[in-house]
């Protein structure tokens, strides 16, 4: 049997002597209950519960009795009074009517509307001789309360009975095989059902429709329903729901023009089903038609169906439409609220989702877990701390706090809003840990950039026996990538492979990316033919490895290849070969290629795309060209392309127009630290030290710092980090030491540093920078001759680019540096970057 559970499909318990009619079976226990005085529904109606006790412990008819208990256990399910049901099964056995098989059917619909499997199976353990309707109100309440395997077994115990099945029994096995899945049981009921000629029936044939549909078996559904005399809305939205269900939008808008063709009466449920298929599809002209006839039906204020239009509007990017059809209900419940603060939040407008969430709070509906979930997720997206405190402290006060999947959300949401030690402090105080609260930990770790971190509670998460995720994978994927962890990302390689995700798009793409940004291109290469499937991100994510690591002709060959497969590059694709081109020293290819892409390939010019032409033609020493196109772009960029430009001349030692970018560069944004840092080198570089410490005390007045420089390193399976000046390290005395040799020896080989150009006495300090550190840790705990892969959060200065090429000769090492510019490789005196860093 298959053991994939699902939702229970729920039948009524009520409805079970429904369509009993067609049976042709004497039951000598079945009786019509009375409808006389005292015990008419009028009169049951207007008395107490207390009353109609009082009456059931005087002498009464027993029919009459009958009529009270079936009374008091209806208005026990609508009260939802267990305490008060179990009281009158009490009575019920008292009065020695527990083993009656009309009472206890009517009981056991009674635990079965509370809740209480147990009071259930107690009442039926009862019977000293249950009936078919006894049986079927067992079996019913194994599907309403969530038990369809022990339902299924229930009913084929009652087949071996020999008894004579009808149409209400059928319908509840039917109902338990729907809500597992179980396919092939559902196939022998409904073989079952043909032999005994109830295949015609309305109710029962629409239940097997329904069974094959949410079982997965369309085919099987289609022939059914087709075999059916009549076809009323229930089959039609069996059908549709099938359909959806399995991700085959297509069909679903044939079945729904269908029916459209034949006239059926459409209902809220078959609009639900078509504009889920809308919005996965994202066709907003078809949802809109669709809307036009909701309209028409008059069920556009319907709460379910409403949903469904935010829903469609607001996954084909329509938020207006959303909010209207959202204003057009009069009272919204939660529900509704929950899905549009949702789909505001989904789109990128945080701010408009919390609006709308305090505004519900003002309407007086109180949040549900969902709501504080969209509500936290939109603070995250727009790093709205104070918001998120707050929303915070209130699901606290309803009691929240200790539910795992708001706590995850917390967790993320902190982090995202730069507080990962509250984060953190959440994530300790959680009791319960399942895998969605280690993957928002790992997660929070990962995108602040502190890999090591996330790789450490990675390890900790292993030893705790809790199984990985995709997510959790990608995850520590991404800390890797940070802290250039090349081997342990390997071993999430093998994790990926043991755990099946080797085929996700998701994971391979990532993988992809981990293996480029930790100086592997090969190994990125390898894992890219390997994949089943691609998309435009993964051609894109190969594309920007091959920049990365300034290969223009792999990254070119790609791009190529991705057309040849069908694929149309996007505005990313074209904004990663251009950052290929920017690497190349030869300016003739450089230009031509830039020429291609703006004949060729009929490129709409954005902000992005210019700053990396800009980019493009300047690196390679046309900077009056790349001012002149600078000056004539048609938008505008801020000053990232003035800061573009300014880098090319850093590297082409242009003083005279590194100032005017310079100077514009302070009009827009005087607290740009990166424009300080390459102005000031590029008067270093040309030994202008009066003018780069004007530069210095510039940027100290303008407080214009980046955040603090770290560098990481793998070692033996652990991952280093060092701080600029770090002494604690417990190698520190080693390091220094190699770091004096290896300065040592370069000025032998005649290296000068950026302060020894400037005549002033910064080499000690130059020599504690953390990628130095890094380096000289690999050099002295790694093997002879294997590669040092280090990873860096900010660009590398000039000083350390020019050690990093003089070491990896004297050393005879290669050494990688992934730095927030490109990937770096130094081998044999050059570095792979061709100094266009």
């Amino acid at each position: 049997m298959a053991q994939t559970m699902a939702q229970p499909a729920v039948w009524d318990p009520g409805t079970l002597s429904a369509n009993r009619s067609h049976s042709t079976q004497t039951r000598s226990n079945s009786r019509q209950l009375s409808s006389t005085e005292p015990s008419s529904s009028r009169m049951l109606d207007s008395l107490s519960y207390e009353q109609l006790l009082g009456q059931l412990k005087g002498s009464i008819a027993r029919s009459n009795q009958y009529d009270i208990l079936n009374h008091l256990s209806r208005r026990c399910v609508t009260q939802k009074d267990l305490r008060r049901g179990k009281e009158l099964h009490d009575h019920a056995k008292e009065r020695g009517l527990e083993s009656d098989t009309l009472l206890g059917s009517q009981l056991i619909q009674m635990y079965s509307g509370l809740g209480s499997l147990k009071g259930a199976c107690e009442v039926f353990n009862g019977l000293i001789e249950p009936d078919l309707i006894s049986w079927t109100a067992i079996i019913s309440a194994h599907v309403t309360l969530g038990a369809s395997y022990k339902a299924i077994h229930l009913y084929f115990q009652l087949r071996s009975l020999d008894m004579e099945l009808d149409g209400p029994a059928f319908m509840a096995a039917l109902k338990a095989c729907a809500g597992v899945a179980a396919l092939e049981e559902g196939k022998l009921i409904h073989a079952h059902i043909i032999e005994g000629g109830w295949e015609t029936s309305d109710f029962v044939g629409n239940t097997v429709v329904d069974m094959y549909a949410k079982c997965g078996s369309l085919q099987d559904a289609s022939l059914t329903f087709n075999r059916l005399p009549k076809h009323d809305i229930i089959a039609w939205n069996a059908l549709l729901a099938g359909y959806n269900q399995i991700g085959d939008c297509q069909k679903t808008f044939e079945i729904f023009r269908q029916m459209q063709d034949e006239d059926v009466p459409l209902s809220h449920v078959s609009f639900v089903f078509v504009l889920k298929a809308c919005a996965i599809l994202g066709v907003l002209e078809e949802g809109q038609q669709v809307h036009s006839i909701v309209v028409e039906y008059g069920l556009d204020t319907d709460l379910s169906v409403c949903n469904a239009l935010i829903d469609m509007y607001a996954n084909c990017g329509n938020l207006s439409d959303s909010s209207i059809a959202f204003r057009r209900v009069c009272a919204p419940d939660v529900i509704l609220w929950s899905t549009l603060i949702a789909a505001y939040g989904n789109e990128g407008e945080g701010h408009h989702a919390l609006e709308l969430f305090f505004e519900m709070q003002q309407c007086k509906h109180v949040p549900t877990e969902i709501t504080y979930n969209s509500a936290l997720k939109a603070c995250a997206s727009i790093a709205a701390y104070e918001e998120g405190m707050k929303i915070h402290s209130i699901a606290v006060i309803c009691g929240l706090e200790s539910n795992v999947f708001l706590t995850s959300t917390l967790i993320d949401m902190y982090c995202k809003c730069g507080d990962i030690a509250q984060g953190n402090a959440i994530f300790n105080m959680s009791l319960k840990r399942d895998v969605s609260l280690w993957n928002a930990m790992i997660g929070g770790y990962a995108q602040e950039g502190l890999g090591q971190e996330a790789l450490q509670l990675f390890c900790q998460m292993q030893q705790k026996s809790v199984m990985p995720n995709k997510i959790t994978l990608i995850f520590v994927l991404k800390a890797c990538s940070h802290a250039c962890a090349l081997e342990q990302g390997r071993r999430v390689h093998a994790d990926i492979i043991i755990h099946g995700f080797e085929s996700d798009l998701q994971v391979g793409s990532t993988l992809i990316d981990m293996y480029c940004k930790c100086g592997s291109l090969e190994d990125a290469g390898v894992v890219f033919e390997c994949l089943q499937k691609r998309d435009v991100a993964a051609w894109n994510i190969i594309i920007a490895g091959c920049a990365q690591q300034s290969d223009f002709n792999k990254a070119y060959n790609y791009f190529e290849a991705m057309q040849r497969a069908g694929f149309m590059p996007d505005e990313v694709s074209y904004l990663f070969l251009l950052t290929a081109c920017s690497r190349v020293r030869t300016g003739d290819e450089g230009l031509l290629q830039f020429k291609s892409l703006l004949v060729n390939c009929h490129l709409t010019l954005t902000p992005e795309l210019s700053v990396s032409m800009l980019d493009c033609v300047g690196r390679v020493g046309l900077l009056d060209e790349a001012e002149d196109l600078l000056e004539c772009l048609p938008f505008y960029t801020g000053d990232a392309s003035w800061l573009s430009l300014l880098g090319s001349c850093r590297v082409h030692r242009d003083v005279n127009l590194g100032q005017r970018c310079f100077n514009n560069i302070m009009k827009l944004n005087p607290t740009n630290a990166t424009a300080y840092v390459y102005m000031g080198n590029l008067c270093r570089q040309l030994g202008m030290g009066f003018q780069a410490e004007k530069i210095v005390k510039g940027r100290a007045n303008a407080s214009a710092w980046k955040k603090p420089a770290k560098a990481f390193i793998e070692v033996n399976n652990t991952v280093h980090d060092f701080v600029v000046g770090d002494q604690t390290h417990p190698s520190s005395p080693d390091i220094y030491a190699k770091v004096k040799d290896i300065t040592a020896q370069m000025k032998e080989e005649g290296f000068m540093s950026s302060s020894r150009l400037l005549g002033n006495a910064d080499e000690e300090a130059l020599a504690g920078h953390c990628e130095k550190l890094a380096i000289a840790f690999g050099l002295i705990s790694t093997p002879v001759g294997s590669t040092v892969r280090v990873s860096k959060n900010l660009r590398m200065c000039d000083d350390c680019h020019h050690s990093a090429k003089f070491i990896s000769r004297l050393e005879v090492r290669e050494i990688v540096v992934n730095d927030a510019l490109c990937v770096h490789h130094f081998k044999d005196g050059v570095c792979s970057c061709n100094d266009l860093f």
